[in-house]
């Protein structure tokens, strides 16, 4: 059977007694009330308790070993118990003046008593106690254990914690200096105040011709020379192909021919390369000349294969390659002499032939169509990336030169796939930033000699222009720098911040707008909590050119 547990607070009244007891959800309620309760020292109260309880169909039992209030309990017959895990008896009246703990004997309790005021079923039975129905009937122990798991059960404990204490006052310092030094960041360091100024400005025109030539040591800016720094990157484009050429290869067949005159009286010299030609048509060529002697005897009687004819043997090769040159040894007719002078010759042998692919013209020609198109801004971004932040780029200066085509293998020479490439060089020039900033400087500074009321609110370094790139020779180059800087009203950036240290953003306005010339004022304070202007170390003064 379900029991419900109250812990009775020292702040209760009966009246937040009665209204938990009449809140339980069983019809067994054990009270626990704190030791020298006020509110249960009453008889009446605990009158009402008991009727409001049998009111709500609800039995209640007093867990206390408190005397005075077990006399009580005794008195209205209200079953007790001395803790949650004893079993509830009817306390006896002549029991409560005796300085010892008793416990009741619930067997002795008449039942039908206490079963009638229950009214429960159970009761009947004439020899058990009522107490002792209610103690089958709750578990007060379990409740109880029910209830501390619950957290509705907690007893606060009247000894201070100091482990609680010291870690609480850790925290809480902790977090008092924490503030502390926010808010000194907050309102001693962080505050900053820009005010922006536009005024009413006059531009100057800038117009130079520079001279630029990265082989000097230093840079004259009086004399508009500056040495100039050149960057260059090369990239190559290539397309490989097939090779449809075609093209004969072997050797030469050779062999020796054996000369014989029978025309000339003295000795005469056959060149190198003279033609000899076999009888099925075969032109075979000396590879050096020789010297064929007279012949001797009356002419009549000579013949070329008579010992008469004078006679010379000389090397020879076929004039082109292949086995067709390989034939037997015979007689050869040469080229330029007359009959009377001939030629035999040895078996001629060693010619092969081979027909093999080749590049040709047409496949180089075909190839330079596919060549891919070199990427021009992806070299000019990589070459701008190797100038330091301190250089300027000059973007007219971006030059390209493209190197010849390149084949290999090269034309007719044998391969199957072919390789055609080109390469590009890019170069781009840039200039010493410090060096162009001394030179608008300068210019503007020549124009204010004459203006002692007017200051420069920009020297046009962010809108320079270099019209014009002209190579003079291999190093020095011209170019024509062009930009416009802004005058105005001078305005003392110092003397001003000390004005506006500590004034609030209208007071700002209003003295920054009095300034003669000034066209507009922008101000920002930060962080966002800051008001006022903080010190003039913390004023940062910008001027704008808003034309």
């Amino acid at each position: 059977m379900q029991k419900d547990v109250i812990y009775i607070d020292t702040e209760d009244d009966v009246t937040a007694i009665i209204g938990k007891v009449k809140a339980t959800k069983n019809k067994i309620v054990a009270l626990v009330p704190p030791k020298r309760i006020g509110v249960l020292q009453s008889a009446v109260n605990l009158k009402l308790l008991q009727k409001a309880a049998a009111g709500s169909q609800k039995h209640i039992v007093l867990i206390t070993n408190e005397h005075s209030l077990v006399a009580l309990a005794a008195g209205l017959s209200m079953p007790v118990a001395k803790n949650l895990q004893s079993k509830p008896e009817i306390p006896k009246i002549d029991l409560l003046n005796d300085t010892e703990e008793e416990v009741i004997d619930g067997e002795s309790i008449p039942v039908g008593d206490f079963a009638s005021k229950i009214g429960l079923a159970a009761a009947v039975k004439k020899d058990k106690s009522a107490a002792d129905e209610i103690s089958e009937k709750v578990d007060i122990g379990e409740v109880a254990v029910e209830a501390v798991k619950e957290g509705k059960g907690k007893v606060k404990s009247a000894v201070p914690n100091f482990n609680t204490f010291r870690k609480r006052f850790f925290l809480i310092g902790g977090g008092v200096l924490v503030l502390i030094l926010f808010m000194v960041w907050a309102f001693v360091f962080a505050p900053r105040a820009t005010v922006t100024i536009t005024a009413r400005t006059t531009a100057v025109n800038i117009d130079k011709n520079l001279k630029l030539d990265p082989s000097i040591q230093a840079s004259d800016t009086n004399a508009l020379l500056l040495k100039s720094t050149e960057q260059s990157v090369k990239k190559t484009v290539a397309v490989e192909f097939d090779a449809t050429g075609t093209k004969e290869i072997g050797n030469k067949s050779s062999g020796t021919i054996t000369i014989r005159n029978c025309d000339f009286s003295d000795d005469t010299v056959i060149p190198s390369g003279t033609k000899f030609t076999a009888t099925g048509g075969q032109v075979f060529v000396s590879t050096q000349s020789v010297t064929v002697p007279d012949f001797t005897g009356p002419s009549s009687s000579c013949t070329q294969a008579g010992s008469e004819s004078g006679k010379a043997t000389v090397s020879v090769e076929a004039t082109a390659v292949g086995p067709d040159y390989n034939i037997a040894a015979q007689a050869y007719s040469i080229s330029g002499y007359s009959n009377k002078v001939d030629g035999v010759g040895s078996a001629m042998t060693g010619g092969t032939k081979e027909t093999v692919k080749v590049v040709s013209q047409q496949d180089v020609d075909k190839a330079r169509e596919q060549l891919p198109k070199p990427d021009d801004n992806a070299a000019k971004v990589e070459l701008k990336q190797l100038f330091t932040a301190d250089q300027i780029v000059i973007n007219e200066s971006f030059e390209t030169s493209k190197a010849p085509e390149v084949v290999a293998p090269n034309v007719g020479e044998q391969a199957t796939r072919a390789k055609l490439s080109q390469e590009t060089t890019y170069k781009l020039t840039g200039v010493q930033r410090t060096d162009v900033d001394a030179i608008l400087k300068q210019t503007v500074d020549a124009v204010l000699q004459s203006k002692s009321d007017q200051q420069a609110y920009s020297y046009g370094q962010d809108t320079i222009v270099f019209q014009t790139f002209q190579r003079i020779d291999d190093h020095t180059v011209m170019s024509r720098m062009v930009t416009t800087a802004y005058i105005g009203p001078r305005i003392d950036t110092n003397q001003l911040a000390q004005q506006l240290e500590g004034k609030r953003y209208g007071e700002i306005q209003e003295i920054v707008n009095l300034i003669p010339g000034v066209e507009n004022v922008e101000i920002n304070l930060s962080p966002f909590w800051v008001t006022k202007a903080p010190k003039a170390e913390k004023i940062d003064i910008k001027f704008s050119v808003e034309n």
